[in-house]
């Protein structure tokens, strides 16, 4: 029941309002009344009251207050109608809004808060994000306050308002975020561990390759004096602790990077948890010195070719791998029409609705054993619908030889039309193929990597476009048609992959000279020399500025016509 008629509902006590801000008035009304309203407002708890607005409708319940330039804790609110009166339960408060918050420093026993001092405050209430609200913290006369025992390595979310006079607080101010760390907090001795080159967190195969996982730790120090020759450690899950002494001298701000003597092996299936730290003598600050790699091991299911996989059994199929660089949209699975005319599962990625140009996403495959294998090649089935000539997604191949831990292109690049199975564009949402005109089957050429264990990887490039579909993964040795050797010159790479340069040894070479072209995989010329073998019959080219990828070598003379493929990683 609503007692004399009028009962005011908001504000009616303790709330904080800001000058300059305009709230609204709200009333209820028991009675049928047709006489209209008045709302005022005193400043002084009633002892002498302000105008906000006259002849209010009956039919209304709620005015207009713009909040004046005023700072006191005695706020009241008056709600009239001919002899009946409503006024707020208890006093609130009107202060100017807290400005300039911010953390001046954080050190791991303490932080420092500031802010502009604001007129008519007597003391300040600071408040920090507890588990679920706003708790009050710490009370200061001054526009500043150092908070103890507080934890740096966690992230913290800090408010402030004015106290009046009589006790009555002010609105918070919007909250300012302290991400976790020391902050502007020398200390004569802090080491911190930036973090895990090697291993990072991550799934792995389970390739022999990974059974010997070098350790690798980058940190930096923050000491303002020197510090030398302090234990470096890591440990693997419940395993035991491998301690090593970085030997050198950091000045502040240096950083500088270990690897450890003694490997770790990731042969087995499981997940890990791989920790590193510093245990620098007499270390000011606890909660910068170790990292963490989460890594899960999988079943990398080695096969050797020919091998087909059509994605209907699972997804990502047995010893197949997502990879999802900003966990947004990424490669999942999706029945649509196939090659065969027929429905059937595909890996598909919509870039339809993924706006993020330049994104890769990765779908890498099982472990493929190429030994004797000299004419490996990729298949796959692809369908695209490219969105338009501005909105431009992409496929890329690339191979890794060495467990996954690095890729390089295989020469294998498409985009927009070129990488689009219809002939145009397409702006429908959500695009699939429908029919098997819709698909084309590519391939790749992967007789470099004769004898090596490969995994491939399709590297979706995001340009907000539209679906990309791929089906029939297919690794096989095609027959050789026609001997690349014209004139069955028989001629061998070393080292092959190769870096910074390559021989080129061949047992029939003459005296005189030789045109040596290197070809990349979309036929142009990367580069050219010309030279003679010498007198061990080998021919040097160096690789500067050469890229990553598959290349062809052509060598040319009257008496030879030769090629051979070499890998530059």
């Amino acid at each position: 029941m609503i007692e004399n008629g009028i009962k005011l509902t908001y504000p009616n006590g303790a709330e904080g309002f800001v000058a300059g801000e305009e709230e609204i008035l709200r009333w209820d009304d028991a009675s049928q009344s047709t006489q209209s309203y008045t709302a005022e407002y005193s400043t002084n708890n009633g002892t002498s009251w302000n105008t906000i607005s006259t002849n209010i409708p009956y039919t209304n319940r709620q005015a207009t207050f713009s909040v004046p330039f005023v700072s006191t804790d005695q706020v009241l609110i008056r709600i009239s109608r001919g002899s009946q009166s409503d006024v707020s339960d208890n006093s609130f408060s009107i202060f100017s809004e807290i400005t300039n918050l911010s953390v001046t420093y954080e050190c791991p026993d303490s932080l420092r808060l500031e802010w502009t001092p604001v007129s008519g405050a007597v003391a300040y209430e600071v408040s920090m994000l507890g588990n679920m609200y706003m708790d009050s913290v710490a009370t200061s006369t001054n526009p500043f306050v150092t908070i103890y025992g507080t934890v740096p390595n966690v992230d913290k979310w800090f408010s402030v308002r004015a106290i009046g006079v009589n006790g009555g607080k002010g609105r918070r101010v919007t909250a300012i975020s302290k991400p976790a760390g020391v902050f502007n907090c020398p200390l004569a001795f802090d080491n911190e561990m930036v973090n895990l080159v090697s291993p990072v967190s991550g799934s792995y195969r389970d390739c022999p390759s990974n059974g010997s996982v070098d350790v690798t730790i980058h940190f930096r120090s923050l000491s303002i004096n020197p510090v030398s020759n302090f234990p470096v450690n890591y440990r693997l899950n419940t395993g035991s602790i491998v301690t090593e002494i970085f030997t050198g001298t950091l000045n502040i701000f240096d950083t500088a990077s270990h690897t450890f003597s003694v490997p770790v092996s990731l042969l087995a299936t499981g997940s890990y948890q791989l920790a590193a730290w510093i245990s620098l003598p007499g270390d000011m600050n606890n909660y910068n010195d170790s990292v963490f790699a989460e890594i899960n091991v999988i079943d990398g299911n080695i096969g050797f070719p020919p091998l087909t996989e059509d994605l209907e059994t699972s997804f990502p199929p047995f010893g197949f791998l997502i990879v999802n660089p900003d966990s947004e949209i990424t490669w999942v699975s999706r029945n649509v029409t196939g090659v065969s005319s027929f429905s059937t599962t595909a890996a598909y990625l919509d870039n339809f609705s993924y706006n993020s140009p330049g994104e890769e996403d990765y779908f890498e495959t099982r472990v493929y054993d190429l030994t004797g294998m000299t004419n490996s090649y990729l298949t796959f089935d692809v369908a695209h619908a490219p969105y338009s000539a501005n909105f431009i997604d992409g496929l890329r191949v690339d191979v890794s030889t060495n467990c996954g831990a690095d890729f390089i292109p295989t020469g294998y690049i498409k985009d927009g039309l070129t990488l689009g199975t219809i002939g145009g564009y397409n702006t429908d949402s959500g695009w699939e193929p429908i029919d098997a005109s819709e698909w084309r089957n590519d391939s790749v050429d992967l007789s470099a990597f004769a004898g090596q264990q490969v995994i491939l990887r399709f590297a979706s490039i995001n340009g907000y476009g539209n679906g990309l579909y791929i089906d029939n993964i297919n690794v096989a040795n095609l027959p050789v048609g026609v001997n690349e050797n014209t004139k069955n010159t028989a001629v061998t790479i070393y080292p092959n992959p190769a870096k910074e340069m390559f021989n080129i040894y061949c047992q029939d070479a003459s005296n005189e000279e030789v045109t040596v072209n290197l070809f990349d995989a979309m036929g142009r010329s990367i580069k050219t020399v010309r030279n003679n073998f010498t007198q061990n019959n080998t021919l040097e080219m160096r690789l500067t500025g050469v890229a990553k990828g598959i290349y062809t070598v052509e060598l040319n003379s009257s008496q030879m016509n030769s090629r051979a493929r070499v890998v530059v990683n």
